[in-house]
């Protein structure tokens, strides 16, 4: 179990690492990195908006920044301590293949799980325009809806593109 959680801690890692962006629905093809000229800055800014993201853009020392909204969700411990072990761990792997298939479209920038082992057990950033959508697609998680895990989500704000460093 202790490999299976380092290697899903590698992979996230690898993954949220990427610069490309699997999100993009945007056709103009501007680059999520630090977008240094204003024009496309604010071009980029527009494109989001016009699909629902929160955006705002500010000039800094000479360097434009596009800042989004991000949804942090906390996988906490759930109410429901009563799953057989079998069945928990098929309720684990449909958990895993789900935060994959969150981050595959798009929808989960950043998954990963905490070392402690009691109440907090992840996190998972998502890129959606709305913190209803993130909640939704939070409270779909096989684990969840299993009652094993429960979620609390909010918004945070962070340079669009940005990298883990």
């Amino acid at each position: 179990m202790v490999k299976y959680w380092i290697s899903l801690i590698l992979i996230t890692t690898i993954l949220s690492c990427n610069t490309s962006n699997k999100t993009s629905k945007i056709e103009d093809n501007l680059p999520d990195e630090v977008i240094t000229d204003s024009i496309q800055l604010i071009q980029k800014s527009d494109s989001l908006k016009k699909l629902g993201y929160n955006v705002f853009t500010y000039k800094e020392a000479n360097k434009h920044y596009l800042m989004q909204e991000y949804f942090m969700v906390q996988l906490l411990s759930g109410d429901n301590d009563s799953i057989p072990k079998e069945v928990l761990s098929q309720l684990q792997q449909d958990h895993l293949a789900y935060l994959s298939k969150m981050y595959d479209l798009g929808h989960a920038s950043l998954i990963g799980p905490m070392n402690n082992g009691k109440e907090w057990r992840g996190i998972v950033v998502y890129n959606t325009p709305s913190l209803k959508m993130a909640d939704s697609l939070a409270n779909q998680d096989p684990l969840v809806k299993s009652g094993a895990l429960k979620v609390k989500t909010t918004g945070w704000w962070t340079e669009k593109g940005g990298k883990l460093k």
